[in-house]
């Protein structure tokens, strides 16, 4: 067989959507991925696709790489407004994601444009696709969830998730390098830890000032906006019933 990219593509397409796990998704072709929509969220497993190379056997190759994820249409929809361009760019965001790496299979699967190792090299892609999809649909059902076990990168040595996040005496190790999670973060610590909300608003209003200082190009207008966004996102929790838990 000779492997290409749009080859590959109709493949991986023809077989997901056959496989009973999945029958329930559609292919979305602008996220080269399945998506299976809710009233409040969806559920999304997209592809990134490039040229690659397979180093044992010096052969050309396509390599795929997964994300499986998910987004909460709540969470998502109150901060589109304040996003940068087209809304339409944001519309298949993840609220969060993981590569299939974070559970012990591969982070990429290399398919070989020299010899057909397509039937060995997807079965192991549809594995681990049906292992983390399960995970991650089953592991992050509320936006509670999210809040106690979604890690992101937030120290310089680790992941950490939000709950243990607001749990930390020491800030030193704070890093973001993508301003827009900040409202999310926020968002989250709100509804989950309001007794600190206060503290972590003023303390990640500092963190997105060094953000705009590195010259992030679209940093500054939300950094001049930073007051009208969060009186905007409790607008919005407030309105949709959203009530804050009391943690004292």
């Amino acid at each position: 067989m000779n492997m290409n990219t749009a080859l590959l593509k109709q493949k991986i397409k023809e077989d997901l959507l056959s496989t009973k796990e999945f029958i329930d998704y559609k292919w979305i072709a602008s996220e080269k991925g399945i998506i299976k929509i809710s009233d409040n969220h969806f559920d999304l497993i997209s592809f990134e696709i490039w040229q690659s190379y397979i180093s044992e056997s010096r052969e050309l190759a396509i390599a795929v790489y997964p994300n499986i994820g998910k987004q909460f249409k709540i969470m998502h929809d109150w901060y589109l407004p304040f996003r940068a361009g087209n809304e339409n760019k944001y519309k298949y965001d993840y609220t969060l994601y993981y590569n299939t790496e974070k559970y012990g299979f591969p982070s990429e699967y290399l398919f070989s444009k020299e010899r057909d190792n397509f039937d060995e090299e997807y079965e192991k892609l549809k594995n681990a696709l049906l292992y983390t999809s399960n995970q991650v649909i089953n592991d992050f059902k509320t936006l509670k969830d999210i809040y106690l076990k979604f890690e992101f990168g937030v120290l310089v040595d680790g992941l950490i998730s939000i709950h243990d996040f607001t749990c930390l005496d020491n800030f030193d190790d704070l890093i973001f390098n993508q301003f827009d999670w900040i409202f999310e973060f926020l968002f989250l610590i709100r509804l989950f830890c309001n007794e600190k909300f206060e503290f972590f608003k003023n303390l990640l209003f500092l963190q997105f000032k060094k953000v705009v200082d590195f010259g992030h190009p679209d940093a500054l207008e939300r950094y001049l906006k930073y007051d009208e966004i969060i009186e905007s996102m409790i607008k919005y929790q407030n309105d949709n019933n959203l009530i804050p838990e009391i943690n004292i």
